[in-house]
């Protein structure tokens, strides 16, 4: 339960250290089809992107760990860089295969869009890109990507510090 409370206290670190996302909230996100949805597809959506945030989450910590057990060396800088890039990794690959499930929960809202496939990885490596660094006018989905991308971050540092 403790490293859940880190979990989330990195992600909100990563929050409070954002300008550009209070901005984004003082202004509502104005125009991000967020809000066009009803409270059912608000509900919906928000319950899907926890769900993607904690599966990263348990899949990176399980990862750190492992990489822990085989180091002897907690703290050496070349073990901590290697469990970052391994770690972004596991989110860009649940960043790029996302849309296909926010599009499937999406066919259930709406039953007459058409069964497709939604992932274009290459425009989706290229929008990864862009959510590294926070920006004024980006949407709300961009923010939490970046909002996660960071926690990912902090945690994998705190838990080399254990």
């Amino acid at each position: 339960m403790r490293t859940l409370f880190i979990w989330l206290l990195c992600h909100l670190v990563v929050v409070a250290a954002s300008p550009v996302v209070w901005t984004g909230v003082a202004d509502g996100y104005v125009g991000d089809s967020f809000w066009t949805l009803s409270d059912v597809g608000q509900i919906g959506v928000i319950a899907i992107c926890l769900s993607g945030l904690l599966t990263v989450a348990t899949v990176n910590a399980w990862k750190t760990l492992a990489i822990l057990r085989m180091s002897h060396h907690r703290w050496r800088i070349s073990v901590w860089l290697l469990d970052v890039v391994l770690g972004l990794g596991v989110f860009a690959i649940a960043y790029v295969l996302s849309p296909q499930v926010f599009y499937s929960f999406y066919q259930q809202l709406f039953p007459s869009l058409p069964d497709q496939w939604v992932i274009d990885s290459a425009a989706n490596w290229t929008k990864l890109l862009k959510v590294t660094s926070p920006r004024h006018g980006a949407s709300l989905s961009d923010h939490i990507a970046g909002i996660a991308m960071g926690g990912i971050v902090l945690f994998t540092a705190y838990l080399h510090r254990r």
